[in-house]
């Protein structure tokens, strides 16, 4: 355990007091397994079962802290991804660290992310059909990207690659 000396550097000792290191505070939270087996957090999850974690006073993911305390380097940008498809596990054999794209290549590969649809079906579509519709109509009258997007709020590279069919896929009116 590390101590604390109070911020005036007083040394009487008065001020004093131990606080856990992050291992020590990760464990009461785990009960570690054998290797092959998952290591399910115990703290707080979200409804998708992904548990969070503090080191250095910033909350990250708990399989991201499980990483880095077992000595994985893990850089800003990468994700840790799960080889087991168990989002609560925090057994670092179980963990590796990958792109943003690797780990969602590997969600729809193992069958774990959301089904595509077309158009306002898309589990990510922010704007209707009938939105989309308007766009192209706007468009092809002459209106600008730049202006199409100012009236709905949205970026003029989002209208634009929507409008050529690269960032949804085309409904067929």
């Amino acid at each position: 355990m590390g101590s604390y000396k109070c911020k005036s550097g007083c040394q009487c000792g008065h001020h004093s007091r131990k606080f856990p290191s992050a291992a020590e505070r990760w464990f009461k939270f785990v009960t570690p397994g054998s290797s092959d087996e998952c290591w399910e957090w115990k703290g707080w999850r979200s409804p998708e079962g992904y548990g969070r974690f503090r080191i250095n006073g910033k909350q990250i993911p708990s399989s991201r802290a499980a990483a880095i305390l077992a000595g994985m380097e893990v850089k800003d940008g990468l994700d840790v991804c799960h080889t087991c498809d168990n989002p609560p596990c925090v057994n670092p054999s179980h963990l590796y660290v990958g792109t943003r794209s690797q780990n969602l290549q590997d969600m729809a590969n193992r069958g774990r992310h959301p089904k595509r649809g077309l158009g306002e079906n898309d589990w990510c579509a922010i704007y209707s059909d009938k939105d989309v519709e308007d766009w192209k109509f706007r468009h092809s009258a002459g209106e600008s990207f730049k202006s199409i997007a100012r009236r709905y709020g949205a970026h003029p590279t989002t209208i634009s690659r929507t409008i050529r069919g690269i960032q949804r896929k085309r409904v067929e009116s």
